[in-house]
């Protein structure tokens, strides 16, 4: 594949490209609970992203799901919760909002276009504004 793909982030949003590719670890972090010391839910943001789709759809999804997440993780915290508790929900809440900058970030980059589909190839993740056909 072409090394020259232009990456999400890298170019002016007036003038999107034709194809671009989405490192999706770039823009919205992986949480996980292990890293905090704690065996409970969690939302994988590649999981998403394993198909093919449309990108915004899926950004959709995933914010909504971070967002479910982090409500749920602030039910559970209480006075007696141990501090990586708290700081694993802190993280949940950043990575939530960092899936709304991304979701702001692709319907911009989508443009005019009615989608924006998503299409691996050689393990990248690529991402190509697409009409309907008529």
């Amino acid at each position: 594949m072409d090394e020259s793909i232009p990456k999400l982030g890298t170019f002016t949003p007036g003038e999107p490209p034709v194809v671009f590719e989405l490192v999706l670890d770039d823009h919205v972090p992986f949480v996980n609970p292990s890293d905090f010391g704690l065996t409970c839910e969690f939302v994988k943001p590649n999981d998403y992203f394993v198909t093919s789709g449309d990108a915004v759809a899926k950004t959709k999804a995933l914010e909504r799901d971070l967002w479910a997440l982090a409500a749920v993780l602030r039910r559970q915290l209480n006075s007696r919760s141990p501090a990586s508790f708290k700081r694993y929900e802190k993280a949940v809440w950043g990575a939530a909002g960092k899936a709304r900058a991304l979701l702001n970030r692709l319907i911009k980059a989508r443009g005019s276009a009615c989608f924006l589909e998503t299409d691996y190839d050689d393990h990248r993740l690529l991402c190509i504004p697409k009409n309907p056909r008529r």
